[in-house]
């Protein structure tokens, strides 16, 4: 489109991309856990598809990427999946 961009500026807009979803989904994380004694059911269906998106990126991260960032987004992921299982049995 009349404009010439190299790997770099792809890679880096992609990782200020990434760092605001992120970003963003830290918020709504602690956003919902101060949510979750009142609204317990709508906390898990909030944060089943935030499970998918963490343990989707580990795989991503293990595949593309470094070990430490997938297993950070591993275990991320898992704490939001026991998080849901939490609130379902109380």
């Amino acid at each position: 489109m009349g404009v010439t961009r190299s790997m770099g500026d792809y890679y880096e807009g992609y990782s200020l991309i990434i760092t605001i979803v992120l970003i963003t989904l830290m918020v709504i994380l602690w956003l919902l856990s101060g949510a979750a004694s009142e609204n317990r059911r709508i906390t898990s269906i909030v944060l089943a598809p935030i499970a998918q998106c963490l343990l989707a990126f580990s795989v991503i991260e293990f595949m593309y990427f470094f070990p430490f960032a997938a297993s950070i987004s591993l275990v991320v992921g898992i704490l939001v999946v026991v998080s849901i299982s939490t609130l379902k049995r109380a």
